[in-house]
């Protein structure tokens, strides 16, 4: 099956098997909580605590504020916490595709199973998380700014694009992950270099213009802002390099797609 068809067909392969993903996603949800004290409620307190922590460091120890804007450490809080939820989906699925197909034998050694949907459950997974601490973020904005403006509603818009191009990092890497053992560990020091060549932790406005080029090929850029300046500034964000963004987005899926598909006839023999 070629790469384009298999990208094609993902949403009637996802409908097929949407009773075994369903739980999947469950299994990937319920996983992360079970077993602890707090349940459930860890999904709400962890990304509390990420973005304390990340606070109490950048903002109080380093004593950073965010422009000209951030005269305080609580709009300092509110614009931080956006970054760092969009990184946390990049970091979340990125970081576990290289080891994902060898963390599942049975689905490709004894079950029937079309691979490309396993990272199906993870990125639901990191969805689920996002949007939690999205709620909570915009509860604090509402709280602390007197309100929300519309443009909030856009941000799925600004997510999709996104979470085609992690699905086809996801894709590639889950391939190449199966024959060089080595990307398991090498992936996460890369997600941390992208972190910080993003304004995930500053303002890109703090960038020398001459740098801003290089920080909006890093795919977290421009989500970030887009997402940031939605719920801060009511801002309508599509900036002009969007549209290049979704076909860049495109590209990077059926690239991922084509990797796939073209080593996936070994991973029986490497698993």
């Amino acid at each position: 099956m070629s790469a384009l068809k298999t990208l094609l067909g993902m949403p009637a392969m996802v409908l097929r098997y949407r009773g075994l993903l369903g739980h999947m996603v469950y299994r990937e949800i319920h996983g992360r909580v079970t077993g602890s004290m707090l349940g459930v409620g860890w999904l709400v307190l962890q990304p509390l605590l990420l973005l304390g922590m990340y606070t109490v460091v950048f903002g109080v120890f380093m004593k950073s504020r965010w422009g000209a804007q951030g005269d305080g450490i609580a709009y300092f809080a509110l614009a931080l916490f956006p970054g760092l939820l969009v990184f946390n989906i990049f970091a979340e699925c990125v970081n576990r595709a290289a080891g994902l197909v060898l963390q599942n034998p049975n689905y490709v050694k004894k079950v029937v199973f079309p691979l490309e949907l396993l990272i199906v459950p993870v990125i639901a997974g990191a969805m689920v998380q996002f949007f939690i601490g999205f709620s909570l973020w915009l509860a604090l904005v509402a709280l602390l700014q007197g309100g929300v403006s519309w443009t909030v509603l856009l941000v799925p818009l600004y997510l999709a694009p996104f979470v085609l191009l992690i699905a086809g990092l996801c894709w590639a890497l889950a391939a190449m992950g199966v024959y060089f053992r080595d990307l398991t560990n090498l992936v996460p020091l890369v997600t941390q270099v992208l972190m910080f060549m993003s304004p995930v932790l500053y303002p890109i406005s703090n960038v020398p213009s001459a740098v801003r080029p290089v920080l909006y090929l890093n795919p977290l850029t421009l989500v970030v802002e887009a997402v940031r300046g939605s719920g801060l500034h009511g801002a309508v964000e599509l900036p002009q390099g969007y549209l290049i963004y979704v076909l860049a987005a495109v590209a990077v899926a059926w690239i991922g797609t084509k990797v796939f598909v073209g080593l996936r006839p070994g991973f029986a023999d490497m698993v």
